[in-house]
């Protein structure tokens, strides 16, 4: 097993070692490392994709045109989502949120407790957008992006 390296700021080596861990906690006898989370829409969604940048843009409050919805907190895919896509932990992106709310300037993301409920506020929600496992796609949703 390869040691992971990582240079620069003691948050970035906290990031990487969260998602590391995450990782870890994925491995189970089918050998996957981690998990594939697409960001979606519901199916009457106008966006038909979206770039890492664009979809990084919606959940630092940097566009206002679409409304990010997140997973709880205690959500192990919430931190991984939030490192790979932003480049900040969602703990970075909450604080972000939090000055943006207390300025009046934006609401921060309506919160679903899980994947399925998530997928139901996205169908009620043509300008929302969401992430969760690649396990969970089914048909009420649409892939706008693939996290890599």
């Amino acid at each position: 097993m390869q040691a992971i390296r990582t240079s620069g700021h003691p948050s970035r080596v906290l990031q990487t070692l969260r998602a590391a861990c995450y990782c870890l906690a994925l491995l189970g006898p089918s050998g996957i490392a981690c998990a594939e989370i697409v960001v979606v829409a519901g199916t009457r969604s106008p966006t038909a994709s979206l770039s890492k940048e664009q979809v990084a843009d919606v959940y630092l409050a940097k566009n206002p045109a679409l409304a990010p919805m997140d997973l709880p907190e205690a959500s192990p895919l919430r931190d991984e989502f939030y490192t790979r896509v932003t480049g900040k932990s969602a703990a970075q992106a909450k604080s972000v949120w939090a000055r943006l709310a207390f300025t009046g300037k934006a609401k921060p993301p309506k919160e679903a407790p899980n994947g399925g409920e998530l997928k139901k506020l996205l169908a009620a929600t043509p300008n929302a957008i969401g992430y969760i496992d690649k396990t969970e796609l089914d048909s009420s949703v649409k892939v706008l992006f693939s996290v890599q």
